[in-house]
């Protein structure tokens, strides 16, 4: 009895098909690995951070305190904050209130609301955004705005 080979290109390929890429994202979901995740910043680093801002006033390090203690309490990613807008901050008589119109855990598009209380000491987000505020003289639009070479606010 003779066999009958077929060439490779005779049989459809069976990864095309719909219900098996599906197949392969369940499995993924189910058995994937963990993401990496980064290390945490530990509040004795943040407050050497911050210390080092306020050693080296400049229009730059205000800009990087106050990124660093919204992100910080607020628990936002670096993409959220990098978005940040003045128009979606409410100053609050207990701290600011920032909406996201979007972010990666909101998969509905609702939007997502995080309060930030005032702090008491030189760790305070709001007292470092507000400062932020009045030395880039921005009140609209993108909140963390690059620099010139020169320090001025773009």
């Amino acid at each position: 009895m003779l066999r009958k080979w077929h060439r490779l290109n005779d049989y459809p390929d069976p990864t095309a098909n719909e219900d098996f890429k599906e197949t392969l994202r369940g499995i993924k979901r189910t058995h994937g690995k963990p993401k990496r995740r980064a290390k945490a910043l530990y509040l004795s680093d943040l407050q050497q951070l911050v210390m080092y801002c306020d050693e080296h006033p400049s229009l730059k390090n205000k800009r990087s305190k106050a990124a660093l203690l919204v992100g910080y309490f607020g628990a936002f990613r670096r993409s959220e904050l990098a978005n940040h807008h003045w128009e979606w901050i409410e100053f609050v008589r207990e701290g600011i209130i920032i909406t996201l119109p979007h972010s990666k855990t909101d998969q509905e598009g609702k939007g997502l609301a995080a309060a930030i209380p005032i702090r008491p000491d030189a760790l305070c987000p709001v007292q470092a955004l507000l400062a932020w505020r009045d030395a880039s003289r921005c009140h609209t639009g993108s909140i963390y705005r690059r620099l010139t070479k020169s320090g001025k606010v773009c």
